[in-house]
């Protein structure tokens, strides 16, 4: 770095300054500070820091630009079991960015693109379990199902169905069950169940995810993807 001395900075100026000299400063966001300057001695040490404010402020503002809050929410899918003993990796299969909002009354979870189509060159399994994970600590695992007049079936665990069903056409939901599934967090709420009925059933369920999902639910708030009703 080259050393700057006061004679330098001095001839940056246009015009000499003299004694009670009005300096105009023209700052970000199209503002002008006027400054009068009455001591001669002064006006050195008066620009440097002028200078030194300035690189600091459009250094700072340029990495606050380039700085891109990316989410701490990753959902793996675990591989289909293969015939052969090698063992394959989980992969990632969405991430929070890929995430609009979950809407914490109905449990739809709405993507900006349909991550989870079969479309997809390499889909999840239809059949199987996505992993849950902040800051890459794992949370709870939610089975993977697409939900038609075809194959609806029944289910009574914490799951991420896809629906194309009527009015819940092309839609995602984070329910305790299907059919009649209700949120995770109003599934472990709920205080009077029938001994050996599906909904205690599905209540003992959520309960084993809760603390997880509870971590999730906080991390979506964070993002501000949460929808509350």
């Amino acid at each position: 770095n080259k050393q700057t001395n006061n004679a330098d900075l001095m001839s940056i100026a246009p015009n000499p300054i003299s004694e009670a000299s009005t300096i105009n400063i023209n700052l970000p966001e199209k503002s002008t500070v006027s400054i009068k300057i009455t001591d001669s001695n002064g006006i050195t040490n008066f620009i440097t820091a002028m200078l030194l404010s300035g690189c600091l402020f459009i250094g700072c503002n340029n990495k606050n630009e380039n700085l891109k809050a990316l989410s701490q929410i990753e959902v793996k899918a675990q591989p289909k079991q293969a015939a052969t003993s090698e063992t394959q990796a989980a992969k990632t299969v969405f991430t929070g960015d890929d995430i609009v909002s979950y809407n914490g009354k109905t449990g739809e979870i709405q993507f900006k693109q349909n991550v989870l189509s079969q479309k997809n060159q390499d889909p999840p399994d239809t059949d199987g379990s996505l992993d849950f994970y902040v800051k890459d600590q794992f949370l709870f695992s939610l089975y993977y199902r697409i939900i038609s007049s075809i194959d609806n079936g029944f289910y009574s665990v914490p799951l991420i169905y896809h629906s194309f069903l009527d009015d819940k056409y092309d839609k995602y939901y984070i329910v305790d069950g299907y059919p009649w599934g209700i949120t995770i967090d109003e599934s472990a709420r709920a205080r009077t169940v029938q001994a050996g009925s599906v909904e205690q059933i599905r209540k003992a369920n959520a309960e084993k995810i809760l603390s997880g999902w509870r971590l999730f639910v906080d991390e979506l708030k964070k993002e501000g993807k949460y929808i509350e009703n």
